[in-house]
């Protein structure tokens, strides 16, 4: 014996079916007078924004267009939402929804965005990252939250700027230096950037390291190639992982990230170092 299907949901004020149509559909052709519903109330655009939630957690998959257009709906409802915070509710990753929105009339723009944590951050974060190392400098004893509240910045940034500027660095990375200077938005040279392997090509890569006997054959070598085989992933299996994260573990998440990402970026500085000129 099966365990009873859920109750379909069902908008009060227009008695239209939400969530649970097939479920309904199906009662009908049974010939059942009654099924279980659960009532809700909302305007149309909450009412939308539910049906789509429920579609993406538990029903049948929408295609990429269905979810596309919902996307672009919830987008004119909610201009102020995130990125992310859109994505999720849509089934989209976020990437897809900042294209969609770079491509959408200019009212789809907001100073201040609302994350899924439903904290306000400002969308111009470069200012407040400036905000934030002005702070540091006149008070190198402020935590990362005192920083977060005064710069109007998540906790994660706060603590990549005071690495920066324990470093000595910009506060901007170097993709939002660029955008804020027009003379150098267009990318460097070809020369000075570092190849970017392809998904296949790392998995390539990586296997043809763990022949190599001084990794293979030595503890720290082996390490090596732990650490590098587990964060060899395409870009689809990091928007799924991202997705997965919940509201309230995204600025943990966002904090650990930058940390790990810190410190490869300090293995990659350490690998050049020691390499000859000329290497490749």
């Amino acid at each position: 014996m099966g365990s009873e299907a859920p109750p379909i949901v069902v908008h009060r004020q227009t008695m239209r079916v939400i969530d649970g149509v097939h479920r309904w559909c199906a009662a009908r052709l049974r010939g059942d007078q009654y099924i279980r519903a659960r009532l809700v109330d909302g305007r149309d655009d909450e009412v939308f924004l539910l049906a789509v939630k429920l579609n993406v957690e538990y029903g049948l998959p929408l295609s990429r267009g269905d979810r596309i257009a919902a996307a672009q709906r919830i987008m004119r409802s909610y201009p102020a939402w995130s990125d992310r915070r859109i994505a999720r509710a849509s089934g989209l990753s976020g990437k897809t929804v900042a294209s969609l929105r770079n491509s959408a009339p200019g009212a789809l723009s907001a100073s201040r965005r609302v994350g899924c944590d439903e904290r306000v951050r400002p969308q111009e974060i470069g200012e407040g990252r400036s905000r934030a190392a002005a702070l540091l400098r006149e008070n190198p004893g402020l935590s990362l939250r005192e920083i977060s509240r005064a710069a109007g910045i998540s906790v994660g940034t706060a603590r990549d700027v005071k690495l920066r500027v324990l470093r000595g660095a910009d506060p901007l990375p170097p993709k939002q230096r660029r955008s804020k200077d027009p003379g150098t938005s267009s990318p460097p040279p070809a020369e000075h950037r570092p190849a970017r392997l392809k998904a296949q090509d790392r998995q390539r890569t990586i296997a043809r390291l763990a022949r190599d006997p001084s990794l293979r054959q030595t503890e720290t070598g082996r390490a090596v190639l732990r650490m590098l085989a587990a964060h060899c992933v395409g870009a689809d299996e990091w928007e799924r992982l991202a997705r997965s994260v919940p509201p309230h573990g995204v600025d943990a998440v966002l904090a650990l990230a930058r940390a790990c990402a810190e410190d490869w970026s300090s293995f990659v500085r350490y690998l050049e170092s020691g390499r000859p000129a000329g290497a490749t």
